[in-house]
Formats: C-alpha cells, sequence, structure tokens
C-alpha cells in the first residue's frame, strides 16, 4: 500500500509501501501525481537492477544520455541513461564521477537549450554521516520575493 509522507519543508514528501522495479500504470499514477505536489520524492530502502531503474526512471518521459566518465566511457557499459557518482576508485581510477570533492550547488543539465524535467538519483552506498543532499523550490524562492 502506497504510503505517502509530505514534508514539513517547502517541497518533498517520503514514499514507502512500493516496490519501484515492480509498479502497476496505476501506482505510477499515485506516485506521479505525489511528484507534481510534492517537486522532490524520497522512496527508501529500494533495491533496483540498472534495467528497473531505467524502466522507472523512463515512465516520467525520455531519459538523456550523460556525458561520458573523465576517462571517455560509459559510466555502465550498454546503459548510457546512468551516471555513476562516487568518490571510490578502483585500481587507480574512478568508477564515476565526483572524484574526491562534493558536487557544487548546482541544477542538472541547466545548460541545455531544454533541460530535463526531472533527475533520479539512487543511492547504492551511502556514508554513516554527512553526504546530505539539499534541494530548494524555486517556486518558494520566487513567491517570497519583492514584486518589485
Amino acid at each position: 500500500m502506497l504510503d505517502i509522507n509530505p514534508s514539513d519543508a517547502a517541497l518533498g514528501a517520503e514514499i514507502r509501501g512500493v516496490d519501484l522495479g515492480k509498479i502497476d500504470d496505476e501506482t505510477f499514477a499515485a506516485i506521479h501525481r505525489a511528484w507534481l505536489d510534492h517537486l522532490v520524492l524520497v522512496f527508501p530502502d529500494q533495491d533496483l537492477t540498472d534495467d528497473e531503474l531505467i524502466r522507472f526512471s523512463a515512465r516520467f518521459g525520455e531519459l538523456d544520455p550523460v556525458p561520458p566518465t573523465s576517462l571517455g566511457r560509459e559510466h555502465v557499459p550498454g546503459k548510457p541513461e546512468i551516471m555513476i557518482i562516487s568518490n571510490v576508485l578502483e585500481d587507480d581510477e574512478p568508477i564515476g564521477i565526483l572524484g574526491s570533492g562534493e558536487a557544487a550547488w548546482h541544477t542538472d543539465q541547466a545548460f541545455q537549450e531544454l533541460p530535463p524535467k526531472a533527475s533520479l538519483l539512487y543511492a547504492v552506498e551511502l556514508p554513516s554521516g554527512g553526504g546530505e543532499t539539499s534541494w530548494v523550490s524555486m517556486y518558494a524562492a520566487l513567491d517570497e520575493m519583492p514584486s518589485d
């Protein structure tokens, strides 16, 4: 049973009671409505394969291929829709982007003429502390600006 818990912040909701790898159209419609209402959704305790992640993401619309790694390779061979964000090194080479730093405040793909309407971040390994991801509502920011 889908359980949608809105946050107390300007945006966001946590959704439990769903396996994103196996959802029907009715469940996706409820998730899509929650996304429109809350703008950022968190789905704890998911265990998705790459194909399930791509299939769920594609329900929101056409997926953009991501830029290659700094070594000029696809992040996940044969899956151009997936970008790995990691500071892990294997054989002294990064397995994804970010290196040993943190991502600066940004909007994904904002440089494109038609930027994507959404991004999906799927955490596989989380630190025991720190590593917070922040979100901001540009709607709320606009509402708070003086009319002049």
